[in-house]
């Protein structure tokens, strides 16, 4: 793996770091899903062929990629000098000004430890002592039943009547598992 002391660190603690990613890290976060088979399974609801990354690239919001604080951002994910996944959060603005988070773990190599629910709780920690975002919301598939608990872990719960529109989804979009295979789970500092 490259070494990634050129990008700037965003937050950390004895465990993990988070690195703001940048536009040459673009690819591997893309590809991060399907270098796994379990990863992949556990996320996507039957066989899916990932999408190239030069199919996708343009669409990608380099926004997401720039190196540097943002209110939306790609962070790499740093245990043990190893990049072991990203995660992104996205400001929404709606009637509940939020932060969507999604994550993966690209290896089983390091579930199970508690890296996602530390990764979490200390990203969703920051950004609501840099920001003052209160509400956090994450929406894996409902099969993804690992990321779940992790998710409860870090303070997340499994909201049943979400309204999307309150959290600035004008269609009131689901996630990207649709309406019966999305579990919309909310974060709330009070």
């Amino acid at each position: 793996m490259e070494d990634r002391r050129t990008n700037k660190i965003c937050i950390g603690n004895k465990t993990i770091t988070l690195l703001y990613a940048t536009l040459k890290d673009r690819k591997e976060i893309h590809n991060m899903d399907h270098e796994e088979k379990e990863i992949h399974d556990s996320i996507y609801h039957g066989p899916v062929k990932p999408t190239p990354f030069n199919e996708v690239a343009d669409d990608e919001d380099i926004e997401f990629h720039k190196g540097y604080k943002n209110k939306s951002n790609y962070l790499l994910i740093e245990y043990g000098n190893k990049v072991i996944g990203a995660v992104s959060h996205s400001n929404n603005q709606g009637p509940i000004e939020n932060m969507e988070i999604d994550i993966t773990i690209r290896s089983t190599e390091y579930t199970g430890k508690g890296l996602g629910s530390q990764t979490i709780l200390l990203l969703t920690d920051y950004l609501h002592d840099e920001y003052g975002i209160k509400a956090f919301i994450i929406r894996p598939s409902k099969i993804n039943i690992r990321a779940i608990r992790a998710y409860e872990k870090s303070g997340f719960i499994k909201v049943e009547n979400y309204n999307g529109k309150l959290y600035g989804d004008p269609d009131d979009y689901y996630g990207d598992y649709g309406l019966n295979g999305t579990e919309n789970m909310v974060k709330s500092y009070l």
